[in-house]
């Protein structure tokens, strides 16, 4: 691609703006947009609200681990015996395993039958600290725990989300505010069309009235300027339209859209950095790296490798240890002096595992599926970005041809003035001159406007954050 070495693009001997007065509103420029959006736009506003619920998924999900104060009582009111048991315990899962460690105080008073002889304590009550272990099955992931994971997961996926909709807003947002400035020219053109057309009849009156041109020429041109004011009504409608559209980006400080006027036109379109020459490939790369579907795809991969490590957890048998030891304190029996240690085995084996193995096999299909996707996203990309580089340089091109097509157009145009006014022209060929002009200048804007569509189009597709006023607000 033959790029100019020049790599900021200024839209420049293009932009005329509408006449402002003196108590003209402040310029509207492309930076006032962009902020404006970021701050403002309700689908903005609507993904931070997404990850604050996510955050608060997190958080709720995270109340596997929280500590639990446990307290079971036993009395018996009524009967011979009169054993009244207060138990209490201090219980907490451990982060990132299956491991549970508690510790507890127990006492009973009054009397128990002799097969309840283990729930005697000393009259100091009994002291006890212990731990579960899961083995195999539950060790690595549980299912609160696979919900835990996959809320992480999603709240990563909500920040990807809200990257995503600023890239898609901001980029939504420098289209319309370009289409606002193409309309706003399209008016000055079809103005000055007018303009020129009015001047001429209030000549070609005089001039009738002296006798100097035929009648016909002054109704001709009053034709003319009914044809050109119904094309300007056309293009201040078409400019109105620009400007709402351009209100849903461009917002008060409460966030109400406000509709720019014509007098908040820049007297300059703005500069826009257009990809160096030999930056394609390296571009594409960096896009591949940074677009952030590829980390929601990427997140929804690791949910789904979560779901094939659940699946293989509920294959495996079910083997925990325990391990507590226990004291008891003040006077009773001396067989309850000594501490205690013990040793807990728990084991269950599953021996139908069609439920382990549908998620399973249900999983890897899914990453299959997945993988798939991401091949065909980045494929996708790759293409996009060569197909906008290949846009810019054609509208760069455009653009050179269009300037010159108004230069040769208004060399045309005020040869065929001189001609009309020696008297070697007629006042048809002179009008198709003026209109040859206006459409030149109108292409000029159309061209423009393509380039700093694509332009915008590359920043979104490269992730191109300081361009699209994101990286200095976030």
């Amino acid at each position: 691609m033959t790029w100019p070495q020049n790599k900021r693009f200024l839209f420049a001997g293009v932009w005329l703006a509408f006449a402002a007065p003196a108590h003209a509103a402040p310029t509207l420029m492309l930076e006032d947009v962009l902020g404006s959006s970021l701050r403002h736009y309700p689908q903005i506003l609507e993904s931070k609200a997404a990850i604050d619920a996510q955050k608060g998924a997190v958080t709720a999900s995270q109340g596997i681990f929280d500590l639990e104060l446990n307290n079971d009582s036993y009395a018996r009111p009524s009967g011979f015996y009169n054993g009244r048991i207060t138990d209490t315990r201090l219980e907490k899962r451990l982060e990132g395993t299956n491991t549970r460690v508690y510790g507890g105080y127990r006492v009973a008073e009054g009397d128990f039958p002799i097969y309840e002889d283990k729930l005697f304590t000393n009259d100091g009550g009994e002291f006890s600290l212990g731990a579960m272990f899961s083995l195999l099955r539950n060790r690595a992931i549980d299912e609160e725990r696979f919900s835990l994971m996959n809320n992480e997961l999603q709240l990563n996926a909500a920040e990807l989300d809200l990257l995503l909709t600023k890239i898609s807003v901001q980029h939504q947002a420098m289209h319309a505010y370009a289409e606002w400035l193409a309309a706003g020219q399209v008016v000055q053109v079809r103005r000055d069309l007018l303009a020129i057309a009015e001047e001429r009849q209030d000549a070609l009156s005089q001039r009738a009235a002296r006798g100097d041109v035929a009648d016909i020429f002054v109704t001709e041109n009053r034709q003319y300027i009914f044809a050109r004011r119904a094309k300007l009504n056309e293009a201040e409608r078409a400019f109105i339209n620009a400007a709402n559209k351009l209100s849903l980006f461009w917002r008060d400080e409460a966030g109400e859209p406000v509709s720019p006027t014509a007098d908040a036109l820049p007297a300059r379109a703005p500069v826009l950095v257009r990809p160096q020459k030999d930056a394609a490939e390296n571009d594409v790369l960096k896009a591949i790296e940074a677009r952030p579907e590829f980390g929601v795809l990427d997140a929804t991969i690791k949910q789904e490798e979560n779901r094939l490590a659940l699946g293989e957890n509920r294959i495996m048998p079910k083997v925990d240890v325990g391990v507590e030891t226990a004291r008891d304190y003040g006077d009773g029996s001396p067989t309850r002096d000594e501490t205690e240690g013990m040793v807990k085995l728990n084991v269950s084996i599953p021996l139908q595992r069609r439920a382990g193995e549908g998620i399973v096999a249900q999983a890897k299909a899914r990453l299959k599926e997945l993988q798939y996707q991401r091949r065909l996203l980045d494929d996708q990309i790759r293409a996009e970005i060569r197909n906008i580089l290949a846009d810019i340089e054609a509208a760069e091109q455009n653009v050179a041809l269009a300037e010159q097509e108004v230069q040769v157009a208004l060399t045309m145009q005020r040869a065929e003035q001189e001609r009309f006014t020696s008297g070697a022209s007629d006042f048809f060929v002179v009008n198709l001159r003026e209109d040859n002009v206006a459409n030149a200048r109108i292409k000029q804007a159309e061209s423009v406007l393509k380039l700093f569509k694509s332009l915008a189009n590359f920043y979104a597709a490269t992730v191109n954050l300081e361009q699209l006023r994101i990286a200095e607000a976030s």
